[in-house]
């Protein structure tokens, strides 16, 4: 399987968690929040921390030609 990702995804990834950790910290500062709400900003917690460990894999991943061409 292929991971079809430019480097300007890394910039992509970034506003992507940026965005949802606004929206679930303006869910979660609501007053009264339903609890369907509270759900939501769970998971959005919960998909910001996959995004943040996407993006330290795609700079782990980034690294890996210069770490081969260093031992080589």
């Amino acid at each position: 399987m292929s991971l079809g990702l430019s480097f300007g995804s890394f910039g992509d990834v970034i506003t992507t968690i940026q965005l949802v950790h606004r929206l679930a910290q303006t869910l979660s500062d609501s007053r009264g929040a339903a609890r369907e709400l509270q759900t939501l900003v769970v998971e959005l917690r919960l998909f910001q921390n996959v995004l943040q460990q996407v993006h330290l894999r795609l700079q782990i991943c980034s690294r890996v030609p210069t770490l081969i061409a260093i031992t080589s």
